[in-house]
């Protein structure tokens, strides 16, 4: 589906993506290790199986825990690149 935009993030232990707004909605599906997304002013735990949805245009960044690989699904809608695979 052109319309989403699907990038399997994999980041490690300690790693960081600073703060930034997209033009699509984004939701974020946590599928392996844990780290904090922070959306706006708030900030959550997660873990495997959590989903965090942000809204377009408003910050957010992800940071990986420091003892664990943080692998999480990043889908934007709608996609900003016009292909369902990067």
């Amino acid at each position: 589906m052109p319309e989403i935009g699907i990038v399997n993030l994999i980041m490690e232990p300690g790693e960081k993506v600073p703060s930034h707004k997209t033009p699509a909605n984004v939701l974020f599906q946590v599928i392996e290790g844990k780290g904090s997304i922070t959306v706006g002013d708030e900030t959550q735990m997660v873990e495997a199986g959590n989903i965090v949805v942000s809204p377009l245009q408003i910050p957010h960044s992800l940071v990986a825990d420091q003892n664990s690989v943080f692998s999480v699904y990043v889908m934007k809608t709608p996609n900003p690149q016009k292909s369902a695979v990067k």
